[in-house]
């Protein structure tokens, strides 16, 4: 891995889940870890109709849900004039569920980084 760049990759990770393990050549690795987040991610989406990553509504939630990266950004950017209309027995569940997907990345990030250490 001569030439990589931890920090890049980490930047990477954060940005989309997986791709500092592509960066670093771990391309199983990182399909596995995109899809396993990502599914995550947009079950928590669908389950809460799409209201669940904003700051001013779930604060706290969304500390975690930023480590999903910039689908976050986007999202947030996206909906954030989606308003609570009708009940979602599901909206918790949705925002608790991308909320772990965002946490996840997080392992998946230090996974990369522990993967990039030894193989420096």
């Amino acid at each position: 891995m001569r030439g990589k760049n931890p920090l890049l990759g980490l930047v990477i990770a954060w940005l989309v889940p997986g791709a500092g393990h592509y960066y670093i050549g771990r391309k199983g690795k990182a399909v596995y870890f995109f899809v396993l987040v990502s599914a995550a991610y947009l079950l928590g989406l669908i389950l809460a109709d799409f209201r669940n990553v904003n700051i001013d509504r779930f604060p706290w939630h969304y500390y975690g849900e930023i480590f999903y990266g910039g689908a976050t950004l986007l999202v947030q950017q996206l909906t954030q004039n989606l308003h609570v209309g009708e009940f979602n027995r599901f909206l918790d569940h949705g925002t608790l569920i991308t909320t772990v997907a965002g946490l996840l990345n997080v392992v998946v990030m230090v996974d990369f980084f522990e993967t990039w250490e030894k193989n420096r």
